[in-house]
Order: C-alpha cells, then sequence, then structure tokens
C-alpha cells in the first residue's frame, strides 16, 4: 500500500514539475524515471495498480 501511496506522490510531483516549466525540462525527466522505478515496484510485488498510468 505505501507503494500506491508513493506512485500517486511521484505522479503529482511531475505534473506539478510540468506545469511550473510550462514544457518538458530535464528535471521532469528524473521525476518520470522515479516514477517508473516506484511502478517497477509494484509489478514486482504483484499488486494491483491502474492500468492507465
Amino acid at each position: 500500500m505505501n507503494n500506491l501511496f508513493q506512485l500517486q506522490q511521484k505522479v503529482s510531483e511531475l505534473l506539478t514539475q510540468y506545469a511550473k516549466d510550462a514544457e518538458w525540462t530535464l528535471e521532469c525527466l528524473h521525476k518520470e524515471q522515479e516514477l517508473k522505478q516506484v511502478l517497477k515496484k509494484l509489478r514486482e510485488e504483484k499488486l494491483r495498480y491502474p492500468e492507465y498510468i
């Protein structure tokens, strides 16, 4: 469950950064990589997560 919260937090951070910069920046790329790491952890645990992310 903690990973699901972490996933939501990373998505929020990415969207906030994108909105702040008004374009896709290197910082957005770093946030996207963090998000992918959390998704990888969720897949390893075989927990159900929203498929649209």
